[in-house]
């Protein structure tokens, strides 16, 4: 009945053109930010302005589709500035006669913004035209059987992206429970059991979260490094390499810990309907393909673009990429002077919107900051020597150590999720 064209893959702020597709028998639809009304659509095109705001945050957009009696009849919703897959998919049913659909739309977003490599839709394993994917003709089919449509996107490298539709038969299609993960911190006691963690987790209404698994093994580090420290981590890593070479080779996270390197300088594709600011990112590594002082300083990217460094742009990028695994987590800023703006948002900003997604924010600065300085200043530590650097990358180890994710029933914003005050953990990974 309802699909969105929108698909906010990208993290977004402000006005922007929310458009869905519809068919049957729906007359309006209401459009809701976070729970209130925000607009309302009667006619096509079905598509309007929303002001997300300024504020970096994450929200709920749901589209409510209702018929000339203003009975629901369909409902989309998406969460926004939330980890999403960079490809999505929906395939929308329309000319619904006698119980079945004559013809399907397939829409798609990607936020690399290339054109798939091929596409394949099918009709019950059987291929179907894709000359226009906006009116997809369907075959007559009998009603009274399930019928599957399927699509498959692949791209470059041989990436795919699927999507299925289910229609016939006894009215209904199953849905795979959907699961959050919280990160939380905790002292002395960890979950063992899922069972063990009932009364834990809560939404701020006070309505109970379920906890269905536990996990603690490998955690993701997404490093996001200036410029203009890397001469100091260099000469760091030589000194601590010449003084001490078997800690050289073990400091840092654990072996199994994986680290991603994100460049502070966007690549920016675009088109007239979207403009995406991408932030290259390396492949996973860890302690076992590279000492973690070499990773610091040495990798990077052979193709990197000059413009200009965006990093506290690149920190909120890298906060959804730590969170999106679903894994223990961290974001590692290493700056030259932490007091200094480079981007859109300020250091407050990139930071508050990191806690909102659960992600924790180390920053490692080699100039000394001022007493006054908030945003990545505050709490950061002061690269001066090989000691400090040690103590820096412990503190980063002991931050990751403590963490156990949680995962719970049902899809939440991460900031709709609060620890209730009999849970032992110390906290989820709060809000500042």
């Amino acid at each position: 009945m309802i699909a969105f064209v929108t698909l906010f893959l990208g993290l977004v702020t402000g006005e922007q053109m929310v458009e869905v597709a519809v068919s049957g028998s729906v007359a309006t639809v209401e459009l809701r930010l976070d729970g209130e009304l925000a607009g309302s659509l009667s006619a096509a095109p079905w598509k309007r302005t929303l002001d997300l705001g300024r504020e970096l945050t994450t929200h709920e957009l749901v589209a409510v589709a209702h018929d000339s009696a203003g009975v629901e009849v369909g409902r989309a919703i998406q969460q926004v500035n939330v980890p999403r897959s960079p490809v999505e998919m929906e395939i929308l049913l329309h000319g619904w006669e006698g119980g079945r659909p004559r013809y399907a739309r397939l829409i798609w977003r990607s936020a690399f913004l290339i054109e798939p490599d091929s596409i394949a839709i099918s009709l019950d394993g059987k291929a179907l035209a894709t000359d226009d994917l906006s009116h997809i003709e369907l075959p007559e089919v009998d009603a009274k059987s399930l019928h599957f449509i399927s699509a498959e996107l692949t791209f470059p490298d041989n990436q795919r992206s699927t999507a299925q539709s289910i229609f016939g038969g006894r009215y209904g299609v199953e849905v795979e429970s959907e699961l959050t993960a919280v990160p939380v911190l905790s002292v002395g006691r960890r979950l063992e059991r899922p069972e063990d963690g009932r009364g834990w987790l809560r939404r701020p209404s006070g309505e109970p979260l379920r906890v269905v698994a536990v996990e603690d093994e490998v955690a993701e580090v997404v490093i996001v490094r200036d410029d203009a420290a890397l001469g100091t981590l260099q000469r760091l890593g030589r000194t601590l390499r010449r003084e001490r070479p078997r800690t050289y080779r073990q400091v840092g996270l654990l072996a199994e810990d994986r680290l991603f390197l994100m460049s502070a300088r966007a690549v920016i594709s675009a088109r007239p309907e979207v403009a995406y600011a991408l932030y290259p990112i390396s492949r996973a590594f860890g302690l076992a393909d590279v000492p973690l002082p070499v990773a610091l300083s040495v990798v990077g990217f052979s193709a990197e673009t000059h413009t200009q460094q965006r990093l506290s742009d690149a920190v909120t990028v890298a906060g959804v990429k730590a969170a999106a695994g679903g894994k223990r987590r961290a974001v590692l800023l290493i700056v030259a002077d932490c007091s200094e703006r480079s981007g859109q948002w300020t250091g407050d900003e990139a930071r508050r919107f990191l806690a909102e997604l659960r992600v924790p924010l180390e920053v490692w600065t080699t100039r000394r900051p001022d007493r006054e300085s908030g945003g990545f200043c505050r709490g950061a530590s002061l690269l001066k020597n090989t000691g400090s650097y040690l103590g820096a990358l412990g503190r980063l180890r002991r931050l990751i150590g403590r963490q156990q994710i949680l995962w719970v029933e049902g899809r939440h914003l991460p900031r709709e999720i609060v620890l209730a005050d009999t849970a032992p953990a110390t906290e989820v990974v709060q809000l500042n």
